[in-house]
């Protein structure tokens, strides 16, 4: 589970809370996972919703960061 704050350029900030799950492929980590949103400020205080992600780890840990992710959120107010 991770915790994540988007901050956009109007300074709005979306927090979301992810639950994700790793499964290893050979040298690959498939990510799949569900969001929700958890509060927000500006035009997404008060904000509610929940989504899906996706991803894909292209190497191993050990080697550095090469993470690619698709994330879809459905916010409500």
């Amino acid at each position: 589970m991770s915790y994540n704050n988007v901050t956009f350029e109007d300074g709005s900030v979306l927090s979301t809370k992810a639950v994700v799950n790793v499964v290893a492929e050979g040298n690959k980590s498939i990510l799949k996972g569900t969001l929700t949103v958890v509060g927000g400020k500006g035009r997404y205080a008060g904000a509610t919703g929940e989504g899906t992600l996706s991803g894909v780890r292209l190497a191993p840990l050990a080697t550095g960061a090469e993470l690619y992710v698709d994330v879809t959120v459905n916010v409500k107010k």
